[in-house]
């Protein structure tokens, strides 16, 4: 009841109590919507920082480069992630687990993450194929050209060390205007 010149006071609890609301109710349903509020501006500012270190134009997905490579070898991505022993699906793999690795991608990852990724594989998996990958480098020049024709072509600017026998992932490069970043 209000009248001139003076406020009739409501007691908050009351409202509650008829609304079937207690103050721990409300209290956390603030708390999660605060929270809710600071992931949203965390990831906001990831994405910020992504973009300032990386640029927009020249991101390259794991399911672009799960895609490319399968083309490359001529097999679907299915059969890639299939349990199977030809030489040209393990190649595959293997390409893909070291392009994974050594950062092809903007993605850092664990081997873990890159093996459940790639054909459902364990840690160990993943690194004895960036060991054979890294020897194929090493030991036939064909196959080193071939992965750098390929890092190149997603957009990774490689260089070959030939005296610690290493082929590095040094830059990335930027997309032209108007240029398509390949899938």
């Amino acid at each position: 009841m209000k009248t001139e010149g003076t406020v009739v006071e409501n007691n908050s609890n009351d409202m509650y109590d008829n609304l079937g609301i207690t103050d721990s109710d409300v209290r956390n349903k603030i708390r999660k919507t605060m929270r809710d509020i600071l992931n949203q501006e965390i990831d906001d500012y990831r994405s910020k920082i992504r973009e300032s270190i990386y640029g927009t134009e020249s991101k390259v997905g794991i399911d672009s480069i799960i895609e490319y490579v399968c083309e490359r070898y001529m097999i679907t991505p299915e059969a890639m992630q299939a349990k199977n022993r030809k030489r040209n699906v393990i190649e595959c793999r293997q390409v893909i687990h070291w392009m994974l690795k050594n950062n092809v991608t903007f993605n850092t990852m664990s081997l873990e993450a890159i093996g459940n990724i790639v054909g459902g594989k364990d840690h160990a998996t993943v690194l004895h194929s960036v060991k054979q990958i890294n020897n194929l480098i090493q030991t036939e020049r064909p196959f080193r050209e071939r992965l750098m024709i390929m890092c190149n072509e997603l957009g990774a600017r490689t260089t070959w060390l030939p005296s610690d026998g290493k082929l590095l992932i040094t830059g990335y490069l930027k997309n032209k205007e108007n240029e398509e970043i390949p899938t």
